[in-house]
C-alpha cells in the first residue's frame, strides 16, 4: 500500500522542493502525465531565447531529480489511449486507481509462475541522465522542436481564424456553456454519440471509424459510457476548451499557455488527488473531477508536506525507527493534514503492521529486478525466433494494454 494517486502540473511539480518531494514519495503514488514532460523537455530550449543555457541545464536536471526521486510512473499519452479504447477496447476504467500500461511481458515460469513483466519506461532513463547533467543532441534538438511547435501556437490568431458559424447560443459563463454542451451530448442517441466521438479521433482517418462502428455493433450496440468511456471524456474536455476558448472563458492573450495546460485534464481520471496553482486550469478542472475526486492547491499541498517533514524532523531517531515500522507508510494522524485526510478517504484503516514490511527490502527488489529482466531477455529471444509469423501481430504478452 503506497498512498493516493496523485498527479501535479508544472506549476505544482516545480514549486514543490525536495524536502516536500520526500514525503510525496513516502505517501502518495505520484504519476507523471506526458504533459508535465513535454514541459520540462521544453525548458532544455529556453536559453536560446530567455537565458544562459547552462542556467536551464541545471533547471531541468532539478526537476528531472525531483521527478526521478519521487518514483512516479508515466502514463500513456491521452490521444492514444482514447484511440486505443475505441478500436481494441477493453473499456479503461476511471476509478482514479487504475491506468492503463504498455509493454507488458507475459511471463510462465516454474520459479515464478504467470504474470506480467514492466521494463523501465523509456523516458525514466531519460530523466535518469538528465538527473546527471546529461544532455544529448538529440535531447536538445527535441526540446528545440518542441519549444518551437509550442511557440507558434497563438492562441489570439486561433481564435480570429476559427469558424464562427452558430455553433452554439451565447453564453454568460463557463458553467452555462458546459451545461449545455453536456446536455446537447447526452441527449444524442448511442449510435451518433459513437460516432461524433469516432469521427473527432479519426478525423484524418475516415477508415478507422468504419472499424469502431463494426466493433460497437458486435458489442451489442452498448451505451459509449461503457463501451468507451475514457474516449468520450476526452472528447468532452476538448470541446469544452473548445467553447470555452470561442466564448471569451479561457485567455486567448500572446503568452496565454491555456492550450498546454487543458492537457493536465486529460489525465484526471487517474488519480486520486489533482494539484494545480495555475487559476486558469483551475477554473477548468472543476468541471471534470468527480465527486470521490480531491483537489488541493500547491500552497496547501506544499504546507502539509512541510508540517509531516517537521513532524518527523522534532521525532527522535528511535521513535521514528518505531513509527515507520508500526505503520509503515501510513502518515501520522495530525488534525488538519490534508494528507491524513486522503489516506483516510483513499485507503483501507489504517493498522499496525506487526513488524511486517509492505514491500521487500532494495537489496531484495535488486535480486528481484535481476531476475525478471533474465526472464525478459530469454522471452525477447523467443519472440525474435519467431518474428517471421508474428510480424503485424502483438506477440504473446507483448505490448499488449494492462490496467495497473
Amino acid at each position: 500500500m503506497m498512498g493516493p494517486f496523485l498527479i501535479m502540473d508544472k506549476s505544482t511539480f516545480q514549486g514543490l522542493s525536495f524536502e516536500c518531494i520526500t514525503f510525496i514519495t513516502r505517501f502518495y503514488q505520484h504519476r507523471l502525465s506526458p504533459i508535465l514532460l513535454r514541459e520540462i523537455t521544453s525548458n532544455l530550449a529556453k536559453g536560446n531565447s530567455e537565458g544562459s543555457d547552462v542556467e536551464f541545464r541545471k533547471k531541468v536536471a532539478e526537476l528531472a531529480k525531483k521527478a526521478q526521486f519521487s518514483q512516479a510512473a508515466v502514463l500513456i499519452g491521452a490521444n492514444r489511449m482514447a484511440r486505443m479504447e475505441l478500436l481494441s477496447g477493453p473499456p479503461i476504467p476511471m476509478n482514479g486507481y487504475q491506468a492503463p500500461r504498455e509493454g507488458a511481458i507475459e511471463i510462465n515460469t516454474p520459479e515464478t509462475g504467470r504474470g506480467f513483466f514492466f521494463d523501465e519506461h523509456p523516458m525514466v532513463g531519460v530523466l535518469r541522465n538528465w538527473a546527471d547533467g546529461n544532455f544529448s543532441e538529440t535531447d536538445l534538438l527535441t526540446a528545440q522542436s518542441i519549444r518551437n511547435e509550442d511557440s507558434s501556437v497563438s492562441l489570439m490568431s486561433l481564435y480570429q481564424n476559427t469558424e464562427k458559424g452558430p455553433i452554439a447560443p451565447t453564453f454568460k459563463s463557463l458553467e452555462e456553456a458546459v451545461a449545455w454542451f453536456d446536455e446537447i451530448r447526452l441527449l444524442a442517441t448511442p449510435r451518433n454519440r459513437i460516432l461524433r466521438v469516432a469521427r473527432h479521433l479519426f478525423e484524418n482517418h475516415p477508415g478507422y471509424v468504419g472499424i469502431v462502428m463494426r466493433r460497437w455493433r458486435r458489442a451489442g450496440r452498448p451505451a459509449l459510457e461503457n463501451f468507451a468511456p475514457y474516449a468520450e471524456y476526452y472528447v468532452r474536455v476538448v470541446m469544452i476548451y473548445h467553447y470555452g476558448f470561442l466564448c471569451d472563458f479561457i485567455k486567448r492573450g500572446k503568452k496565454s499557455k491555456a492550450h498546454l495546460d487543458m492537457q493536465y485534464i486529460y489525465y484526471l481520471p487517474f488519480c486520486n488527488v489533482f494539484s494545480s496553482d495555475d487559476k486558469d486550469l483551475i477554473k477548468l478542472v472543476e468541471f471534470f473531477l468527480r465527486p470521490d475526486q480531491e483537489f488541493v492547491s500547491k500552497a496547501d499541498l506544499q504546507k502539509d508536506l512541510k508540517r509531516l517533514s517537521a513532524y518527523f524532523a522534532d521525532m527522535p531517531e528511535e521513535q521514528r525507527a518505531a513509527f515507520y515500522a508500526e505503520y509503515n507508510h501510513y502518515p501520522p494522524d495530525l488534525e488538519g493534514s490534508f494528507t491524513a485526510k486522503m489516506w483516510k478517504r483513499f485507503m483501507r484503516p489504517r493498522q499496525k503492521q506487526e513488524g511486517k514490511q509492505s514491500r521487500p527490502s532494495p537489496e531484495k527488489e535488486a535480486e528481484i529486478m535481476k531476475e525478471f529482466r533474465a526472464i525478459q531477455q530469454a522471452f525477447e529471444k523467443q519472440q525474435s525466433q519467431n518474428l517471421s509469423q508474428q510480424q503485424g501481430k502483438n506477440g504473446q504478452g507483448t505490448n499488449s494494454t494492462i490496467y495497473l
